[in-house]
């Protein structure tokens, strides 16, 4: 679970694709979102060989009128911690940035 910029809970389950090279995230409805499936795509490697960026492919359960996930960049810090800079497209064009940092449990 994490809490967005508006202090929601959400909850994700990511599944790699093999043959499109992409992510496929879900949403649980029951937590507050939406309930749409985006997929993002593998970008590649930004200028920074420890990052990479997924953006969008297209969207699953989406209706119009509410946001979606529109980009990913992973940021690999060191061994024990994970930068995750997520994007949202609003309803009315305009984007939402929310950052996390992940430490692995010592």
């Amino acid at each position: 679970m994490v809490k967005n910029e508006s202090s929601t809970a959400t909850s994700r389950l990511y599944r790699p694709s093999r043959s499109t090279r992409s992510l496929h995230s879900k949403y649980d409805a029951s937590e507050g979102e939406e309930g749409n499936q985006p997929r993002l795509r593998a970008k590649g490697f930004g200028e920074n060989p420890a990052s990479i960026t997924f953006v969008f492919q297209d969207i699953t359960n989406w209706k119009k009128g509410t946001e979606h996930i529109n980009r990913l960049e992973l940021f690999f810090k060191d061994r024990d911690h994970l930068i995750e800079k997520w994007e949202t497209l609003n309803p009315d064009r305009t984007k939402t940035h929310s950052e996390f940092e992940l430490t692995r449990k010592q």
